[in-house]
């Protein structure tokens, strides 16, 4: 599993560092890059030109490592390989929107043009549709999924919380993508942010009820 993930990962670190050179010679020495934007799409934090270029791609870096590791370190590792595919999107998913973010902060650096931050927002949307479909079908382990002392110790609380978290993962992905396209950024953060609480609130709160019918509970604590 960790071979697959950086084997797909790699490509995205290629580009991030091609954006990076493109962005030497593009951006002034001296200038300081917007690199986050508020809620109405205002720039609202800058860093300077070496922190940019050099910084994203060894923060990528950085968690391809961590993904790499993280497999071969933790227990239940036989219910990780079932949800492999969980994990792989999570972790391509991951540096594709790192990739997309470092390309987007690049070019308004290098063309003084202000990005759409919206185009994120959409991609961070369609990861959670990946993301989603793929929770709804794992396994319980202690990497990936709705983690809680119910999950963890009942297999039925964990495949109800986390078919629910999913499935509702789909759902705001679907409505963030839809509204950063029509209704702009403001609306889409705020969806995006009361869809993923509503998930973990509701589905935690499921796990709890199905760990309480759950005659077996326990038994894969161990």
């Amino acid at each position: 599993m960790a071979r697959t993930g950086l084997l797909w990962s790699m490509p995205f670190l290629v580009i991030m560092l091609g954006i990076s050179i493109y962005g030497w010679m593009a951006i002034p020495d001296g200038a300081m890059v917007a690199r986050h934007w508020d809620i109405n799409g205002n720039a609202d934090g800058f860093s300077s030109k070496p922190v940019i270029l050099l910084g994203q791609p060894l923060l990528a870096f950085f968690l391809i490592a961590v993904f790499a590791i993280i497999p071969h370190i933790f227990p239940r590792k036989d219910n990780l390989e079932k949800s492999r595919a969980f994990y792989l999107v999570a972790w391509v998913g991951a540096m594709a929107i790192l990739t997309g973010v470092h390309g987007m902060i690049v070019w308004g650096g290098a063309t003084g043009q202000t990005p759409e931050p919206g185009f994120i927002l959409a991609l961070v949307g369609a990861f959670f549709i990946l993301i989603g479909n793929f929770m709804a079908k794992s396994k319980s382990n202690w990497v990936a999924g709705l983690r809680n002392p119910w999950t963890l110790t009942s297999e039925h609380a964990w495949t109800v919380a986390n078919r629910m978290c999913g499935y509702m993962f789909v759902l705001t992905g679907i409505a963030v993508v839809l509204s950063a396209i029509v209704l702009g950024m403001q609306w889409a953060t705020w969806i995006l942010l009361g869809g993923t609480f509503s998930a973990i609130i509701l589905s935690s709160i499921a796990s709890y009820f199905a760990w309480r019918n759950d005659p077996e509970a326990g038994a894969s604590s161990s």
